[in-house]
């Protein structure tokens, strides 16, 4: 279910969302742990990672391990996060 009338009004999917939601209230995390705690295939979350980072809503950088890819928000996903929360709130 979508907060906005018109599709268009928003620029993510509800999958990269909420992708988005857990890696800005964990930043470090990496797509292991974003998949167990989605419940999602770790294909899909890298392909939505991938698509995040371009976009500019996120990074990645090396973990511990260097095949390890530890994901940070950017500025731009915490407008997003004010966006929705604003609009969850009149929705509500």
């Amino acid at each position: 279910m979508r907060l906005f009338k018109n599709k268009n009004d928003f620029p993510l999917g509800d999958n990269a969302l909420e992708i988005l939601r857990f890696v800005i209230k964990h930043p470090g995390v990496n797509c292991k742990e974003i998949s167990k705690h989605l419940d999602v295939d770790k294909s899909l979350i890298t392909r939505l990672c991938t698509k995040l980072i371009n976009e500019g809503y996120m990074e990645s950088k090396s973990g511990d391990d260097l095949r390890q890819k530890c994901f940070y928000p950017e500025k731009k996903a915490l407008e997003i996060k004010e966006i929705s929360q604003n609009d969850e709130k009149l929705f509500y």
